[in-house]
């Protein structure tokens, strides 16, 4: 007896079917991801610097508050004490621009662009001439230390 032989090809591959309900699904994944990428963005919250160093050269006690380039709220950090350096930590990030302001205003404002104060080291120096500004109004400073 000899085998028998069959001829036998391959069944066929039918190509799976792409219509738009595949594409429906594709595109409802894409909104899905952008949308939680954009919530995860809302929902950060503030970035904060780690600290800003105030350097007061002069005899008196200087209040120094930050602001954006918007001017929306002033951030009031603290004090400066006389002739010594102060270190604020955790400061509330303004943007890319900076606007320090020293004892509520009377003793002036400077302003900062971010790369300027990253250059610094967040470092700022609050000038000598505010000693004379504040003067006249504040008096001589040794009757404020007693």
């Amino acid at each position: 007896m000899s085998p028998r032989t069959t001829d036998r090809t391959a069944p066929r591959r039918v190509p799976p079917r792409v219509g738009p309900f595949r594409g429906f699904w594709l595109l409802a994944a894409l909104l899905t991801v952008t949308c939680l990428i954009g919530a995860n963005r809302l929902l950060a919250g503030p970035r904060f610097i780690n600290r800003i160093t105030v350097v007061n050269p002069t005899p008196y006690a200087i209040g120094v508050d930050f602001t954006g380039a918007d001017r929306h709220a002033w951030l009031q950090v603290g004090a400066a004490e006389r002739r010594t350096t102060t270190v604020l930590e955790e400061v509330l990030d303004q943007g890319s621009t900076w606007i320090v302001r020293f004892a509520d205003g009377e003793g002036g404002e400077l302003r900062f662009t971010r790369e300027e104060l990253v250059r610094a080291g967040w470092r700022v120096e609050i000038p000598t001439t505010l000693e004379a500004r504040l003067r006249p109004t504040w008096g001589p400073p040794d009757l404020l230390a007693r």
